[in-house]
């Protein structure tokens, strides 16, 4: 992770490393991002009781979906904000308790749709006024967690959220949120992940696998958006 290149080779240090189980070769190399910032979400900035809510946006991009996964198996329950209405069924296939397209009057919806039980944690992908949106259907003190901004814009939130209701804005690292961790923990996170993608419990879209000599054409098909691109771009070694 981060070195900067692909490469079918690497030196590094035995205790860096992670034995693969069996099982899609594909979704396990997906395993290094998106797996442990779902997880660091669900673990580290609100104590996440089974039947609380949380909400997030860009549900449908592979953490959303991990997060979806992940929060079930805690018997903790998800609203997940999509902006394609075609997301909507499939979502809920996939665990998702509520799913709503973003909009104007999410924080109305969302209070329907839960029938008025306090949301504890926030999580945005977006940023921009999505990051008030989010904000506004939390409870009073709860977390709103930031790592991602697909909207290329600067986090967008109201003083009065932050001053009234002691909503608290959060980046997310893992990386940074590793530190406060034993290499033995980092380790049995990555296992139980690797073992979830193994048995299929966890599962990324894919929207295409590229040989290297393939690689303008897989850097193009990664640049696409929305249904041009509905799933992560695979860059194989295989011969």
């Amino acid at each position: 992770l981060g070195s900067g290149t692909f490469r079918d080779e690497v030196r590094c240090r035995a205790e860096a490393c992670l034995p693969a189980p069996a099982g899609d070769a594909n979704q396990l190399s997906l395993l290094t991002v998106n797996g442990p910032t779902a997880w660091v979400l669900l673990e580290d900035f609100a104590a996440l009781k089974p039947g609380d809510w949380l909400i997030q946006n860009a549900a449908n991009a592979s953490c959303g979906r991990y997060l979806i996964r992940l929060a079930r198996r805690r018997g903790i329950r998800t609203i997940n904000v999509v902006r394609r209405p075609q997301m909507i069924d499939e979502l809920r296939e996939l665990g998702g308790d509520v799913v709503l397209l973003d909009g104007p009057d999410l924080a109305l919806r969302v209070a329907a749709a839960v029938s008025g039980a306090p949301v504890r944690l926030g999580v945005d992908a977006v940023s921009g006024a999505a990051t008030q949106r989010i904000a506004e259907c939390l409870a009073a003190d709860a977390p709103l967690v930031s790592y991602g901004s697909m909207s290329g814009e600067r986090c967008e939130i109201d003083f009065y959220l932050m001053f009234r209701q002691g909503i608290v804005l959060h980046g997310l690292s893992f990386v940074r949120q590793f530190r406060s961790r034993t290499a033995e923990q980092v380790r049995a996170m990555y296992a139980e992940l690797a073992s979830l993608m193994a048995s299929g419990e966890l599962v990324a879209r894919i929207a295409g696998v590229y040989p290297l000599e393939n690689i303008v054409e897989a850097c193009e098909h990664a640049g696409e958006t929305g249904d041009e691109r509905n799933g992560k771009i695979i860059i194989s070694f295989d011969n």
